[in-house]
């Protein structure tokens, strides 16, 4: 992980501009996270769910001239702006891609918490290591020390999931994503899209699946490979980046198989589990 203070945009994001008077109460009735939290200095990170609880997107939403700006990777923009329009009806809001106006940065490092980000600086509400975001006005010059790169790699050292490469459009479960331990999610705050389910999920507790980090000792498979505990099947790999790499996992299975090796196409690798996550 990276201690120096390191500043690098991140081009894959886009920025969704939801305003109009009954915003925040169009955005509090759909997505999983409390919209009384946001503010123009602190944001919120949460998801749009399908009906049945699975993932759609995943963003941060912050506060901004009496709008609130939806940080979401660039993939996923198209659509949930899409369903995000669909599910308006007849709400007083306003919906536009704005991205052509911001650039989104991010800070990390032993120092991330002070640096002077322009534009909307807020903490990554996430876990404190990820460090500080920004939404930065297009053409303003930033001090950037690194590419987007180097945030990814920074982010799987961690151990985050990257819902577009990690999770998919209605393949995952909101907890099997850890949004539960990434504070993307209010239990308390009453009903969303997709809430019943994932609260029936909550109250059982023991999730099967998780999206989970692994170390590989050799050359990083493609993703989608199996991961096999011996013979078994426990999972598949997902995003990576050099011998760090996501991978859904199924805990159960591994728990099982605890004493076995565990290889993606003949590469040996470990579960590292972060402190993060609850066991």
């Amino acid at each position: 992980m990276t201690t120096e203070l390191t500043i690098a945009p991140l081009p894959s994001r886009g920025v969704i501009a939801v305003s109009g008077p009954e915003a925040r109460e169009f955005l509090e009735n759909i997505i999983t996270n409390n919209m009384a939290l946001v503010t123009e200095t602190s944001a919120i990170y949460a998801a749009l769910l399908t009906p049945q609880g699975k993932l759609l997107a995943d963003f941060f939403v912050i506060a901004h001239e009496g709008a609130l700006l939806l940080d979401c990777h660039g993939a996923h923009l198209p659509g949930l702006l899409k369903r995000l329009t669909m599910y308006r009806l007849r709400a007083k809001v306003e919906l536009v891609d704005v991205s052509a106006n911001w650039q989104v940065v991010a800070a990390f490092g032993d120092s991330a918490a002070s640096a002077d980000l322009p534009g909307l600086s807020f903490a990554d509400p996430r876990i404190e290591s990820l460090g500080q975001r920004a939404l930065v006005p297009a053409g303003t010059n930033i001090a950037a020390n690194a590419d987007e790169a180097t945030y990814e790699a920074h982010r799987l050292a961690l151990g985050v999931p990257h819902v577009a490469a990690d999770a998919g459009q209605d393949q995952t479960f909101m907890l099997e994503a850890n949004f539960d331990e990434l504070h993307g999610v209010d239990f308390d705050k009453g009903c969303y899209i997709g809430q019943e389910l994932a609260s029936r999920m909550k109250r059982r507790g023991g999730l099967k699946k998780r999206l989970l980090p692994v170390n590989l000792e050799g050359e990083l498979p493609a993703p989608e490979t199996p991961i096999l505990a011996g013979t078994r099947n426990v999972g598949f790999l997902r995003s990576g980046m050099g011998r760090h790499a996501i991978a859904l996992l199924r805990v159960d299975r591994l728990e099982e198989e605890k004493d076995k090796d565990l290889t993606a196409d003949g590469v040996s690798l470990t579960v590292d589990w972060p402190d993060w996550i609850p066991r």
